[in-house]
């Protein structure tokens, strides 16, 4: 749910016109970090 989270939220921040084009890949980026730490961490707990 986190990952489905993760996606919603990156195809927002590419279409946000303030951002800058060089700061949206590290946005997704650090996101994806985000959500795939979150779900580590989920995961981990659950075993």
């Amino acid at each position: 749910m986190i990952k489905a989270n993760g996606m919603a939220i990156a195809p927002a921040v590419t279409r946000n016109p303030q951002a800058k084009p060089s700061s949206v890949p590290a946005r997704i980026y650090f996101l994806w970090v985000m959500a795939y730490r979150l779900k580590s961490v989920s995961d981990n707990a659950q075993v």
